[in-house]
């Protein structure tokens, strides 16, 4: 093991963190172990634990900022806009972080089962319930609403299977989804 660096707090939690995704990412939550994190991180197992209990803490402190906190802000700053430039602004944030954030969202996916044993809500569950506050302002038929939530949500996952790096292409999508959507809503597609 290299000689350790001296950091202050935040940065060695931070570190350990950055650290243990990398290792989650290949190895899975349950494949990993705290000794392959603090390898990485390049510290003692002890050193590991002063900063967290757990595996588990790693892992949720590693994933829960990353995908509600930019989810938080584009709601945030999208509350002005009309219906379907919100759609718009939700959308675009959530595709371009699944293009930029691959490998971590992958993650998160492949260990939704083991996030869910933590008591951690479905965080696919918490993108959808923001969706059906923006979608669910309209007066939309309630079957038309939950048409919509499900186009949103297979668009979102199409992205994993298909990731796309081009934000021109991803900004066309985003204006067709949107389109569709409000279309949906209206009653003008079936």
């Amino acid at each position: 093991m290299q000689k350790q660096i001296r950091m202050n707090k935040e940065d060695r939690r931070r570190q350990i963190i950055d650290s243990a995704l990398e290792v989650f990412k290949e190895k899975g939550f349950k494949g990993a172990t705290t000794s392959e994190i603090a390898a990485a991180a390049s510290i003692t197992e002890v050193t590991l634990f002063r900063y967290f209990k757990s595996k588990q803490d790693i892992f949720l402190e590693g994933i829960t900022p990353i995908l509600l906190k930019t989810l938080e802000e584009v709601v945030d700053t999208s509350s002005g806009l009309n219906q379907q430039e919100r759609l718009k602004a939700v959308l675009l944030n959530r595709i371009t972080f699944i293009s930029e954030n691959y490998d971590t969202v992958r993650l998160i996916l492949n260990e939704s089962s083991a996030i869910h044993e933590m008591g951690q809500s479905d965080f696919s569950e918490g993108i959808r319930n923001i969706i059906e506050k923006i979608l669910y302002t309209s007066n939309a038929d309630p079957g038309r609403k939950k048409q919509a939530v499900r186009l949103v949500m297979g668009s979102l996952l199409s992205f994993l299977y298909m990731p796309e790096k081009d934000h021109g292409a991803i900004g066309d999508f985003v204006d067709n989804i949107s389109w569709m959507l409000i279309k949906t809503l209206q009653g003008d597609v079936k």
